[in-house]
């Protein structure tokens, strides 16, 4: 297959403009359902903003293949916000047939060595995620709507079932519980105990918001160190709009403002206040 199907594939991608580079990657590795109907998956990375996700298929002699063109300068953000996990084992096993300034091996190496910076950034952003939800879960429940808890709850279980991996230097996976299971079975269990448990729906979201509070919630330094050591660098106060522009110069796509309020309850940084005409102005600081 390599020798007939491989020199075809690469030389359509020599012969398409704004092309970075390309890999392929026998489907079976891939788990997604519009791919199945094809033997191999050719990811290419682009330039053109509009050509991002785009899928079609084409055959070579009597292989089938799906090609998934990805804007290249979007790839690393998405992988970074866990939006593309698909595509991991791709990356990682896929056999590269094009590559002219070396940009999938640099993601590649990046993937394997899994840096210490990706690993907080990614744990900032589940825990933002997880926090989000955990305050909707209790405000859902003081007002009465259980099953919106559930549903806020059950999010919330899927993000910390990502940062418990996140933690034990893994990627999440597009199947996640089965990697919960072998790393954090307490986990398991509790999202377990929340689907299928007999206690009433309050009781079972009530079990899963103490658990969270005293496992996780309550580590908001630890996770959200990230964002901190930012704060810590600049030795005057830091606006949301600020801190919002420098998470996106670090390609960390996300809404500290959460965060900050409870950072700010917790003592580890503080709110100042401003008033320039007529307009008050919040800025947050570390407390050293």
């Amino acid at each position: 297959m390599r020798e007939i199907v491989y020199p075809v594939i690469k030389q359509r991608m020599l012969e398409k403009v704004g092309t970075r580079g390309a890999l392929v990657v026998p489907t079976a590795m891939v788990p997604l359902v519009d791919v199945k109907t094809a033997d191999l998956l050719l990811i290419v990375l682009c330039e053109e903003k509009s050509a991002h996700g785009w899928l079609s298929t084409f055959a070579v002699d009597s292989w089938r293949v799906k090609e998934l063109c990805i804007e290249v300068n979007r790839l690393e953000k998405e992988l970074l916000l866990g939006e593309r996990e698909d595509l991991i084992q791709c990356i990682l096993y896929g056999d590269i047939l094009d590559d002219p300034t070396y940009e999938l091996q640099a993601i590649r190496r990046m993937l394997r060595d899994f840096p210490s910076v990706w690993r907080e950034k990614k744990m900032c952003i589940e825990y933002a995620r997880v926090l989000e939800d955990y305050l909707e879960t209790k405000d859902h429940l003081k007002s009465g709507y259980l099953m919106d808890a559930f549903a806020a709850m059950q999010e919330g279980l899927q993000h910390w079932g990502r940062l418990t991996i996140i933690e034990a230097n893994c990627y999440p996976e597009f199947r996640l519980w089965s990697q919960v299971k072998l790393h954090n079975p307490a986990l398991y269990k509790l999202h377990h105990e929340l689907i299928y448990g007999t206690d009433s729906i309050e009781q079972r979201v009530r079990l899963v918001l103490l658990a969270a509070e005293y496992s996780i919630i309550s580590q908001l330094t630890n996770y959200a160190s990230f964002l901190l050591d930012l704060i810590k660098k600049e030795e005057d106060t830091w606006s949301v709009e600020m801190l919002m522009s420098r998470l996106s110069m670090e390609k960390v796509a996300m809404d500290p403002t959460l965060l900050i309020e409870e950072l700010v309850k917790r003592s580890v940084i503080e709110e100042v206040t401003t008033w320039d005409q007529n307009r008050t102005h919040h800025r947050y600081r570390y407390i050293h």
